[in-house]
């Protein structure tokens, strides 16, 4: 009898400590996995934080390339000539103000100049009713401030000028029979947050003009009816 009371003893107290032990164990999961879900938490936290300040980052420069186009709008404007940004084409009064604009982005202090801007090598394709006539590579004479021009002979047709990833679609008048390629400006302002700006200026249109203040970045033309 003794011993039975002695063993009953023993298995009550068994199961107090097992029960003990499984609480502590229970009680240790539920600790670490709140530690866990609080170091989450964090994460998640400082996740939403660098979230945050890209996108104000992102916010910020989307407004400062805004202001810097209206800014330009009115600097084109002050020439006396507006031309579109968007426009590839322009006629040679349109080509005295993006010139004009160009050497005024060259003067401007504010506007940086990258270390490394080298010549661009470009490609003109010409095709007249979908078939291939011209593909010409050329290259784009770096001016410094993001700015780039060249001198190129385009036969009439469909053209499309591609820089880098950028394509821009031009017709180029003319005979569609002719072989005499005609002589055009390509100008590029490619500055490193906001699409680049391209336009193409025939010479012709260009040297019709009274064109007075003639920049000493311009490649040769010839000489103007006004230095005639």
């Amino acid at each position: 009898m003794m011993d039975s009371m002695i063993l009953s003893t023993s298995i009550r107290q068994f199961c107090q400590l097992l029960g003990m032990s499984m609480l502590i164990m229970v009680s240790a999961t539920a600790a670490a996995q709140s530690g866990l879900q609080d170091r989450e938490a964090q994460e998640v936290e400082r996740l939403k934080t660098i979230l945050r300040s890209y996108y104000a980052e992102e916010e910020a420069r989307a407004a400062s390339a805004a202001a810097e186009t209206e800014q330009e709008i009115g600097d084109v404007e002050q020439t006396g000539v507006a031309y579109e940004f968007e426009k590839v084409a322009l006629t040679g009064t349109e080509g005295i103000s993006a010139l004009e604009h160009m050497s005024q982005r060259l003067e401007d202090d504010a506007i940086p100049t990258l270390r490394r801007e080298t010549d661009i090598i470009f490609n003109v394709e010409v095709r007249r009713s979908s078939k291939l006539v011209s593909s010409k590579a050329h290259s784009l004479k770096a001016l410094g401030k993001s700015q780039y021009i060249a001198k190129v002979s385009v036969l009439p047709g469909d053209a499309v000028i591609t820089v880098r990833t950028n394509q821009w679609e031009v017709s180029i008048p003319g005979s569609q029979e002719g072989s005499n390629p005609s002589d055009y400006l390509v100008t590029l302002n490619a500055p490193h947050d906001r699409d680049p700006e391209l336009h193409v200026i025939s010479v012709d249109e260009l040297k019709a003009t009274n064109w007075a203040q003639i920049p000493p970045w311009l490649p040769f033309i010839g000489a103007l009816p006004s230095q005639s």
